[in-house]
This record gives C-alpha cells, sequence and structure tokens, in this order.
C-alpha cells in the first residue's frame, strides 16, 4: 500500500518550504516541475526523427487529459471505454518512466466548461484511475455540488482509493468563488494527501493562490499546481518565467499553451499534404518564430532576439538539444522540428530554473537574482510588487 510522508528538511524563510516527499519508498526532493503527456510526444517525436536521445530529469509526470462533452459518456461513464482508456492513461506511465526520471504520477482531468460536473461523473472517472499505474488518483471537484454534499463524496471515495493501495488528491480549479475556495480547500485537506489547484489567470485569482500558499505549513499536505503559464498572461513581449510556477507549490506543471475547446465534429478531417513552397514557408517561419526559454533573461526568445542578446552562442545549457551546439547549428539540425526541440529545451531549463530557485529562496536572495533578468522584471512589477496585488509579495 502507498503511503505519502512529507519531512520538512530546511528552515524555510518567509512563507515557503522545500521537503522531501516520500511517496511509498520513492524519495522526491521539492519543489519539482512535472513533465507532461505533450513533453513525452514530442520527446518520442524528436528521438524517432532525429536519432538523439531524451531523458528528462523531472520525477513526478502529470496526465493532463482533456474531455470534450462527447468524451464523457464514451471514454469514463461506459465502463468498457473507461477501461480502454484506462489503458491509454497505462501507456502514457510507462511512457513517462522511459522518457524521464518519473517516480510519482498523478492525474488531471481538464473538463470541458459545458461540462456538467456531477457526482456520476466524479465517481466515473476515480473508478477509470483505479484501474491504472497511476500512483495518485484524483478526486474533481464540482462548483455545482454543496460543499458538506462534496465532503460526503470525497469522504466515501478516498476510503476506496486508499482502499485500493492509491494515494488521494483533491483537484479545484483556482478561479473558484474565493470564500467557498477556502472553505474546499479546508474541508478536503482533511480527508486527502493532496490538493491539486487548476490554474487560473493569476491576476483575477490572487486571493486564492495566496491560500493556496498557507498550505505551506501543513507537512501532511500536498500541493500540486497544474497547467501553470510559462509566461505572464496576455504579454506580447518575450515574457518571463511567470514566478508562481515554482513558489507556490511543491510539484508544478508548466505548459506553453492548452489546445482550445471547440465543437467536435464527427469524424476525423483529412489533412491535406502541404506542397514543397508551403513546407518551405514553414520552416522559414519557424526559424523567426519558435521560441526558446533563456535562462539569463528569464525571456522566451526567438532566434534573432536571442542573437541580437547572446550572438550563436548556446553554452549556458547543457541539455541535450544544446549541448556543444551554436543556435544554428541547433536551427539546422532540427529543422522542421525546431519548435519541439525547443519546447524539449524548456522541460530542462525551466526544471534547473526551478532548483536553482529554490536554492536561492532559502538564502532570501531570489527576488534580487528574479530583478537582475530583464524579461522577468515586467512579471515582478505586474504582479509580485504591484501596489493592487501587494499580499501575495510574502512568497519573496
Amino acid at each position: 500500500m502507498f503511503k505519502i510522508e512529507i519531512d520538512i528538511d530546511d528552515e524555510f524563510v518567509f512563507g515557503e518550504r522545500r521537503a522531501s516527499v516520500f511517496i511509498g519508498n520513492q524519495l522526491i526532493r521539492t519543489p519539482v516541475t512535472s513533465v507532461t503527456k505533450s513533453d513525452l510526444t514530442r520527446a518520442n517525436r524528436i528521438t524517432s526523427n532525429f536519432a538523439i536521445d531524451i531523458h528528462f530529469p523531472n520525477k513526478a509526470f502529470e496526465n493532463q487529459d482533456f474531455l470534450l462533452g462527447s468524451h464523457i459518456e464514451d471514454r469514463i461513464i461506459n465502463p468498457e471505454g473507461r477501461d480502454k482508456h484506462s489503458d491509454t492513461i497505462d501507456q502514457n506511465v510507462s511512457l513517462a518512466k522511459s522518457y524521464s526520471q518519473t517516480r510519482a504520477s498523478y492525474y488531471v482531468p481538464i473538463i470541458d466548461k459545458n461540462v456538467r460536473i456531477t457526482r456520476k461523473l466524479i465517481e466515473a472517472l476515480v473508478k477509470m484511475q483505479l484501474n491504472t499505474q497511476l500512483d495518485f488518483v484524483t478526486i474533481l471537484d464540482s462548483f455545482l455540488i454543496p460543499t458538506e454534499e462534496m465532503k460526503t463524496i470525497a469522504t466515501y471515495l478516498t476510503k476506496i482509493v486508499i482502499d485500493n493501495g492509491k494515494i488521494p488528491l483533491y483537484a479545484i480549479s483556482m478561479d473558484t468563488e474565493e470564500n467557498l475556495f477556502s472553505l474546499k480547500i479546508d474541508t478536503m485537506g482533511e480527508l486527502v494527501s493532496g490538493i491539486v489547484g487548476l490554474y487560473a489567470d493569476y491576476r483575477l485569482s490572487y486571493r486564492n493562490y495566496d491560500k493556496f500558499s498557507e498550505m505551506r505549513s501543513n507537512e501532511t499536505l500536498l500541493r500540486i499546481v497544474s497547467g501553470v503559464e510559462k509566461t505572464y498572461p496576455n504579454r506580447k513581449s518575450p515574457g518571463g518565467l511567470y514566478p508562481l510556477s515554482f513558489l507556490a507549490s511543491d510539484f508544478v506543471s508548466p505548459v506553453f499553451r492548452r489546445p482550445p475547446f471547440g465543437t467536435q465534429e464527427k469524424g476525423e478531417k483529412v489533412k491535406k499534404q502541404p506542397t514543397t513552397a508551403e513546407k518551405a514557408d514553414k520552416i522559414a517561419n519557424e526559424r523567426r518564430n519558435a521560441r526558446r526559454y533563456d535562462h539569463l533573461t528569464g525571456g522566451y526568445l526567438p532566434i534573432p532576439l536571442h542573437k541580437d542578446i547572446h550572438g550563436s552562442s548556446l553554452a549556458s545549457c547543457d541539455c541535450p538539444i544544446c549541448t556543444g551546439s551554436s543556435i544554428d547549428d541547433v536551427a539546422a539540425e532540427y529543422e522542421g522540428g525546431l519548435a519541439d526541440a525547443f519546447k524539449l529545451h524548456d522541460v530542462f531549463g525551466v526544471h534547473t530554473f526551478v532548483e536553482r530557485s529554490s536554492g536561492l529562496f532559502h538564502n532570501g536572495k531570489l527576488l534580487e537574482d528574479l530583478k537582475q533578468r530583464r524579461h522577468v522584471l515586467p512579471v515582478l512589477s505586474d504582479t509580485f510588487d504591484s501596489q493592487t496585488l501587494r499580499n501575495q509579495t510574502r512568497l519573496f
């Protein structure tokens, strides 16, 4: 049977913590970033197409599951479809272990906003996860269900999860009404081993993030933020790595973008094969527009801007994509797959940044360090240093 233990093994400053999380006999030193299914898909493409091995340093795998209304009955409610979906999740977990140092895996259902989250759906999602190799099982919140009734459901499902040798998590949207969010965190936190905060725009939900950060004082509760934007929302500049992605949780899963929900047409569209000229245009556009995380400035830089700042050098990065290469070498080597290559680099870069920042945080030097990165400064001034969001500065 799995058991989770959290040992706070450092004195923490200004509220945040570093901890050793034991999941069964597996140890993870937090905070860490999670590798996602999209990262694994890209790693598989790069490995297959460019003969380079990718093995991420991430020790946690997040299986994000985008579920449209048309998916719910076929994949989740229907027992036969649910079993097939469990098999798909297992394939993802196995892929994560082959492409990363994954020691813990968890599931995040991302439901089309037009879908009503009922007790039937919540229970079916749990049944689906119980039939997988996932270490954690996520119980999804519903704002349609009163808190006391939701507590009854969570109590019942938590027992089932634990009896099946897995660890229960509770997932709640970060844009839940403030008082309700606080009540549910306090109520469900007594039942489960961790809370998953489903990302919402920080600028509109900062009090909930503040509440989430207060969980740092609870040594029995894991904190996971799912789907954190890598860059400050709606910023057209190269942007900066969003500071919240490592300051307010033990596990985080930064994402670049999510596929939009929309009306799903029946049947698969047949993709038109591009012409030679279209392929050439695509490659030229890729060289202009593909962005790569640059830890020296904290921005996501297209190749022309990178060269303006650093020349062609990639000497500051030792990921499998960049090691021993210049920016021009990478652009030539991964032609046609450059966006994938840069996103794989990002996984390594953000992971390293989070680990390094954890140490700076506990030495009280993180804010000073971030302010030296030109593309992080606008993010800080609009969020943590802003007068309207001043309450959140406690994270520094």
